[in-house]
């Protein structure tokens, strides 16, 4: 993924492109609290990342069933 090609809002946001780099380089699908624990940010700032990710169709949701039969959220890469 080149960094020059992503929207300005996204290369301007530190916490969007770690979310991203994150997932890129592990290649998995986590939930926002599992990505936040990860790089160090509030689960908040995780999601407010993520929403701007999708919208922007780099990432994208997909549910799993959880724990205790729950539906969990994962985000992936596109």
């Amino acid at each position: 993924m080149n960094i020059k090609s992503l929207p300005y809002e996204i290369k301007r946001n530190p916490t969007a492109l770690l979310v991203l780099l994150y997932l890129t380089e592990n290649g998995n699908s986590h939930s926002i609290g599992y990505i936040a624990q990860e790089i160090g940010f509030t689960e908040a700032a995780v999601s407010k990342s993520v929403e701007k990710l999708i919208k922007h169709e780099l990432v994208e949701k997909c549910y799993r069933k959880g724990h205790l039969g729950k539906r969990k959220t994962l985000i992936k890469v596109k």
